[in-house]
């Protein structure tokens, strides 16, 4: 069954967006219950011919093996949903020949949500806020390991084994962060940030975004991160921990509050002390930790960081103020902005794995 045509003309939008950046080929893409992105690809001629831009996917559901771990439910008897690509989420993949990708909303064949469609509920939760008047904005800084082979292939190793935050680090993997940020520039990622932290790792910081781009920027800046990797030779993974001894890697999400003016909402105006709509906030996610958790580190190697013994990741449900421990950080205020640059205030949610469901984490912190 084909599904309800969208109102304006999609098709003929898309094309155009991949004509612009010369793209034959467009990934139609969403992110699936277990935090692997999915995705179709489709070429420009079909989407010029059937002047559509509905796609079917089948219903189902994969484990990380890619077994089927409800047949019943979600099998090949169950039908199909829809993926309807946002033309507004559109950017060349240029580490990929004439390619570009669209993220997609998730549909039922009468153009209705389906269920299972995560990038509508960002969308829903964020809207709830705005009515009220706030706007939630998200970032994310992930931090991924870059890896080599052994010889023999007995293990990984990471590409440098350089200090932490030092120069030479940054000079030994120069060429892989400054191919990483271009090739970023020209998907809209925007990075602001890299860090070179403990263990050859990398941590790179994305700009605040509204929600659902914010979770878009993330998943491409995955993909893109792993590619470049894969150029050098070498392989780029966010597991949390890839050794039996040394740092762990995570990703934190920044959450701000403000009103429609850009206004700081997580500190009252008059006396400068943390507002209630602040501690609501707080109080929501360490009430609901072990469900949040749950769903921000949804593999058995995200315990493998939570542990007991990591200073650096939190094992209590717990907040605090600049404290990198807790669960939840509140990051204090920068001083000297510029004027009309607003607050920098922002909440921090630390457990999180970066191979877990990236929309997940925010419905799950934010519902």
């Amino acid at each position: 069954m084909t599904p309800t045509a969208p109102d304006n003309d999609s098709a003929g939008q898309l094309l155009q967006r991949m004509q612009e950046s010369q793209a034959d080929f467009v990934q139609t893409e969403f992110c699936d219950f277990i935090g692997v992105s999915r995705s179709r690809v489709v070429r420009s001629s079909a989407i010029g011919r059937d002047r559509q831009t509905n796609f079917p996917y089948v219903n189902i559901a994969h484990d990380m093996s890619d077994g089927e771990p409800d047949p019943e439910a979600m099998g090949p008897h169950t039908g199909s949903f829809w993926l309807t690509p946002d033309v507004s989420s559109y950017v060349p993949l240029p580490y990929l020949s004439r390619t570009g990708s669209v993220m997609c909303w998730l549909t039922n064949p009468d153009g209705s949500a389906y269920g299972g469609c995560a990038r509508t509920k960002v969308r829903h939760l964020a809207g709830a806020l705005a009515e009220r008047g706030i706007r939630l904005r998200a970032s994310f800084e992930p931090e991924g390991h870059t890896l080599v082979r052994l010889p023999g292939g007995q293990g990984w190793e990471p590409v440098s084994h350089g200090g932490i935050f030092t120069p030479e680090r940054i000079a030994e993997q120069h060429a892989f962060i400054d191919k990483v940020v271009t090739v970023g520039d020209s998907m809209a990622l925007d990075i602001e940030k890299v860090s070179m932290e403990a263990g050859g790792m990398v941590e790179f910081n994305l700009p605040p975004r509204d929600a659902v781009a914010a979770c878009d920027a993330w998943l491409r800046f995955r993909q893109l991160f792993k590619a470049v990797a894969r150029e050098f030779g070498w392989t780029g993974t966010f597991m949390p921990r890839v050794t039996t001894e040394g740092p762990t890697a995570g990703l934190h999400i920044h959450l701000s509050l403000t009103d429609d003016q850009g206004r700081d909402l997580s500190s009252d105006p008059v006396s400068g002390e943390m507002s209630d709509q602040c501690r609501f906030a707080i109080a929501g996610i360490l009430t609901h930790a072990e469900a949040v958790v749950a769903a921000c580190c949804n593999s058995v190697n995200s315990y493998k960081r939570l542990a007991a013994g990591n200073s650096w990741a939190p094992t209590n449900a717990t907040w605090g103020v600049n404290n990198r421990s807790a669960l939840v950080r509140l990051a204090p205020l920068r001083a000297a902005l510029p004027a009309g640059a607003g607050s920098m205030n922002s909440g921090e949610f630390t457990a999180m794995s970066a191979h877990a469901f990236d929309r997940a984490w925010v419905t799950s912190l934010v519902s």
